[in-house]
């Protein structure tokens, strides 16, 4: 597959769709500096792509530089308010750094966005998470299911 991207960006060195799937591929395999290089320069081309945002953050997510991704997921949402993607990194992020008010926020706005398909199981328990954010009747409820 990387043989194709770069076949693809000889041919057009600008084409930012093949430089943000090179990224994702590079962020599959865990190779996050050259990940993040292919999504800066897919940005550089493209910066009202959503995606491309939201890539840089998954990025930034994996090294741990949480201030950073979420300028990222920041710049997706203000692309695209509807970005499932972007909420649930910010989400992430927010709960890896135990700032719960802020990612209650998030798991708040994924719910108004897809609250069909949106699995709760990103906690492992809600009535804890209610409880850790001092949100004690709605804690209540989820333990007296």
């Amino acid at each position: 597959m990387l043989k194709c991207y770069n076949q693809q960006l000889k041919i057009n060195p600008t084409d930012d769709y093949t430089l943000n799937r090179k990224g994702e591929y590079f962020l599959k395999k865990n190779y996050l500096k050259r990940a993040l290089k292919c999504f800066n320069n897919a940005i550089k081309y493209d910066s009202n792509n959503y995606v491309y945002w939201n890539n840089k953050g998954e990025c930034y997510k994996h090294m741990q530089k949480y201030d950073l991704a979420l300028k990222c997921y920041d710049e997706a949402i203000k692309i695209n308010d509807s970005s499932i993607n972007a909420w649930v990194g910010k989400f992430d992020c927010y709960y890896i750094n135990g700032d719960l008010k802020k990612a209650f926020l998030c798991l708040d706005k994924l719910l108004q966005l897809d609250s069909y398909h949106f699995d709760l199981d990103i906690l492992e328990n809600d009535g804890d998470f209610y409880y850790d954010i001092e949100e004690y009747s709605k804690a209540l409820l989820c333990f007296k299911k």
